[in-house]
């Protein structure tokens, strides 16, 4: 988590340098007009501003909650009834945005995760990759396909943006032999 700290100073230094100017710009300004405490109180809220947005976009996975992977879920027709824990939330990345959600559901969520769609028997190695059977990367049919393998039931969907904008692919698997589901979306 440091190293990430780190990497997005170094990143955004520029960014956090205008906006320090800005601030301090503001400060100076209303100070020589004689405003001392209009100053600092403009200052003091600007600054703290600026500082929550700043640990918020820094520990952005430290607050995802439940209700978030319960409205994530429900975009793709899942949906939990029986109470659930996440395991891990991990999100990141400026080219290619990755989001990795793990979560310890229910039997019987598991159940009418596995219960509400058809599998399609798999036999390769490792899953498909949707983004290769595209026609049109970035304006064609949104692809979506059910199947399973050896060790879990995967549901994927590939969903072109537009012209000039990033594929969604979002892939859900379910293990066969616990009680994971993990949620993956990657924008590449």
């Amino acid at each position: 988590m440091i190293d990430a700290f780190f990497f997005y100073l170094i990143i955004f230094a520029p960014i956090i340098a205008l906006l320090g100017l800005i601030i301090f710009g503001i400060y100076w300004l209303l100070n020589k007009k004689g405003y001392r405490i209009a100053a600092l109180i403009a200052s003091s809220v600007l600054m703290l501003v600026a500082l929550s947005g700043a640990i918020f976009f820094v520990f952005e996975d430290s607050f995802f909650s439940k209700s978030d992977a319960v409205e994530l879920l429900s975009r793709h027709n899942i949906v939990l009834k029986d109470d659930f824990e996440i395991l891990s939330n991990t999100t990141g990345g400026f080219n290619d945005y990755g989001h990795s959600l793990k979560l310890s559901i229910s039997n019987n969520d598991k159940r009418s995760f596995i219960n509400q769609k058809t599998w399609t028997r798999y036999t390769g190695t490792i899953p498909m990759n949707l983004p290769e059977l595209a026609e049109d990367r970035y304006e064609g049919d949104t692809l979506k396909v059910n199947y399973m393998m050896e060790d879990r039931y995967i549901y994927t969907v590939y969903q072109p943006n537009g012209k000039g904008v990033t594929p969604t692919l979002v892939t859900i698997s379910v293990s066969k032999h616990d009680n994971v589901l993990i949620y993956e979306e990657v924008l590449d």
